[in-house]
């Protein structure tokens, strides 16, 4: 950890690190480490209030955004990313390699997304980024839009077509 983090930071990832979650991997790399504060994945699925802290290591490596079956709000706690967003989340699917913004999330910074909104992170400060997430009620699953066809894939089956 950083003894330059705010005690509040410092005390977040104390607790989250007391109560780890399972780690995501892809191809076999590292991806994301996670850990409970608050909860559990069954309590989250229930439609209660969750949060953790992730440890997001590298930048996705997918094409194709990302939606998420919650509501959430992350609250970066130490480093960056950088995450590309439709231009609009009505947008169709197919223009999101083209009609698209960047941005920078910087630490003590916030950002709210609502189930099924689209993103994707293209790239993570060295050594990692710190996040604090809070979970609301679960409303969907977990899935990639595709660019190519414009439909929604289910995780699991996007995953099984990249061989992972």
């Amino acid at each position: 950890m950083n003894v330059l983090n705010p005690p509040l930071v410092n005390a977040l990832l104390r607790i989250g690190l007391m109560r780890p979650y399972f780690d995501i991997h892809i191809n076999g790399d590292l991806y994301m480490r996670r850990w409970w504060v608050r909860g559990d994945e069954a309590r989250r699925d229930a439609g209660q209030i969750t949060a953790g802290v992730h440890n997001i290591v590298r930048p996705d490596a997918d094409r194709d955004m990302h939606t998420h079956p919650c509501t959430f709000l992350t609250v970066r706690l130490w480093r960056w990313y950088r995450e590309r967003l439709p231009k609009s989340q009505k947008q169709c699917a197919t223009l999101d390699g083209t009609e698209f913004v960047e941005r920078i999330r910087l630490p003590l910074t916030f950002s709210l997304r609502r189930a099924g909104d689209r993103h994707a992170i293209t790239e993570v400060a060295p050594g990692g980024c710190w996040t604090f997430v809070i979970w609301f009620r679960k409303q969907g699953g977990w899935g990639f839009w595709r660019q190519d066809t414009g439909e929604f894939v289910p995780w699991r089956l996007y995953v099984g077509r990249r061989g992972t």
